[in-house]
């Protein structure tokens, strides 16, 4: 869940004196709603017409010119359901969007890219928001959506978006290669359930799609998120669907017949998890947002190398040559 604290103090400095409402209730509201499964402006306009009506008084989250800007580069997990304001060039639009998204695709600046929605609604609101491919734009008032371990954004009938004259180069995704120590499984991991919709691939959270909301139809996946430890640092990997039956020698069919026995899909990350942490794998794979994505995969050994190999063996002939001339003194 976001955390609210900055949302509700905004709120708190616009109240009457005389106000009895509470930081902690207006926090407490915002979960309420948000649990609800009430989002970005939606979520901000319940909260301001409920203190409204408690207080008598007009308030505003701020938003439209007054969030703060950022690098692609800084966006993250603590920018879930924030209102965020960036300025990049609009990479890819995708010619196959889900139902009511007017536009969905990339935008890129000096320091990385980040996928964007713009929902058919709020273009109809605000037809000044369509973007044009190739072209840069200063995006005020978009709405964090952290989901999946990756941030993204959408555009919303109150963002504002302005051409500007700017070229930008984001960095290339190199392919990486690593050898290290699987140390930690990162939920959710094993068998996954995955967006039936052709033109989609979110994982479901409790069977519901970022883009489609709830959905009846899924297609399972199967997967590892894990940590690797190169003896200098923690990657985030994820092993997608042949690498994960290859290290684990786990099919997907083997997958589902284990949840299917057990009524309990978490049974599969754990015997995934048992099968992979502690080994030593060799990668190769591009980053994509936070994570390696893998497309080669294999374990190896912490054999000795052929140097060691062939001293220890010398090391041994002169002992024994030691021993024998000993032996005969």
């Amino acid at each position: 869940m976001p955390d609210f604290d900055s949302r509700a103090r905004d709120l708190m400095e616009q109240l009457p004196e005389d106000s009895d409402v509470t930081h902690e209730e207006i926090v407490d509201l915002y979960e309420k709603c948000y649990g609800f499964k009430i989002t970005g402006n939606d979520l901000d306009n319940i909260v301001q017409r409920k203190l409204a009506k408690q207080t008598g008084a007009e308030v505003s989250t701020g938003a439209q010119g007054g969030d703060q800007h950022y690098e692609i580069t800084d966006l993250g997990a603590n920018h879930d359901e924030e209102w965020i304001s960036l300025t990049g060039q609009v990479l890819t639009i995708w010619d196959d969007v889900p139902d009511g998204i007017a536009q969905k695709g990339r935008i890129g600046d000096d320091t990385g890219t980040i996928e964007f929605s713009l929902f058919e609604k709020s273009l109809q609101s605000n037809p000044s928001l369509e973007v044009q491919e190739g072209k840069s734009y200063r995006f005020e008032s978009v709405v964090g959506d952290y989901y999946d371990e990756r941030i993204r954004v959408r555009i919303n009938s109150r963002s504002s978006i302005e051409e500007v004259d700017r070229s930008f180069s984001p960095p290339e995704s190199d392919v990486i290669g690593l050898l290290g120590v699987i140390v930690d499984v990162v939920p959710p991991s094993g068998l996954i359930k995955r967006c039936a919709d052709p033109d989609c691939s979110y994982v479901l959270d409790d069977g519901e799609c970022p883009d489609h909301g709830v959905v009846g139809d899924h297609e399972f996946d199967l997967r590892i998120k894990a940590i690797l430890d190169d003896g200098e640092e923690y990657h985030r990997v994820v092993f997608p669907l042949e690498q994960t039956e290859s290290l684990t020698d786990i099919s997907l069919a083997d997958a589902r017949r284990l949840a299917e026995q057990e009524y309990d899909h978490t049974v599969v990350e754990q015997k995934v998890g048992d099968r992979v942490l502690g080994r030593h794998v060799e990668i190769h794979g591009r980053e994509l947002d936070n994570y390696i994505v893998v497309n080669e995969a294999a374990e190896y050994s912490l054999r000795q190398t052929e140097s060691e190999a062939t001293i220890e063996n010398s090391a041994e002939q002169l002992i024994e040559q030691l021993q024998s001339v000993g032996r005969s003194a």
